[in-house]
């Protein structure tokens, strides 16, 4: 009895979380912004299962609502950034792309501030440079600015491509604090 109430009960708490979308396809949380915590995005499929890749059969709808990831980086990653950029957003599957609709970057300050090349640029894998952020890495204080979303390249929308940051022409040298990046987004679907 005591494990039929448990899943009663468990049952229930997934309901109240769950609403169905516009067009009665698939459920997503009822909160009109979802964190994203993993590299993966999470959502239920045409058969009702929850599914960790978006898009990958015929049918399944495409992911509702604005999401929200954040990414911290260190300063061995960030003065690594241009050789290695982080990868703020996983490739969201196939015939999907992310709409990114805003973006803003947290410097927590230590002691010393970075140099060198300090522009954090947001791009698909498949290049195109479509937000930047040109003054939190020059701070010397604990700052918080936006990413300037929609530059020169904003029309490329490549199908199943990660979303990545790394610095615009190097790597930067000096500093020791810490960046936090924060991507609103939502998927659309691409024919391609």
């Amino acid at each position: 009895m005591k494990k039929f109430l448990l899943t009663t009960a468990l049952f229930l708490i997934i309901a109240t979380a769950l609403s169905p979308t516009a067009r009665g396809q698939g459920y997503v949380a009822a909160a009109s912004v979802k964190a994203q915590t993993t590299n993966t995005a999470a959502y239920f499929d045409s058969t009702g299962t929850l599914s960790a890749t978006p898009n990958v059969c015929t049918g399944c709808p495409i992911p509702t609502g604005t999401f929200a990831k954040t990414v911290t980086l260190n300063s061995t990653q960030l003065k690594n950034l241009h050789s290695v950029p982080d990868t703020l957003l996983p490739a969201p599957g196939r015939n999907l792309t992310y709409n990114v609709t805003g973006a803003y970057a947290s410097i927590q300050y230590n002691s010393v501030a970075y140099a060198t090349d300090s522009v954090l640029n947001m791009y698909f894998n498949t290049g195109g440079v479509i937000g930047q952020n040109t003054d939190v890495t020059y701070e010397t204080k604990n700052y918080t600015s936006n990413f300037l979303i929609g530059t020169a390249d904003d029309q490329n929308y490549p199908s199943n491509q990660p979303l990545l940051l790394t610095t615009a022409t190097a790597n930067m040298t000096a500093g020791n604090s810490v960046i936090t990046v924060t991507v609103y987004y939502t998927f659309l679907p691409v024919p391609f």
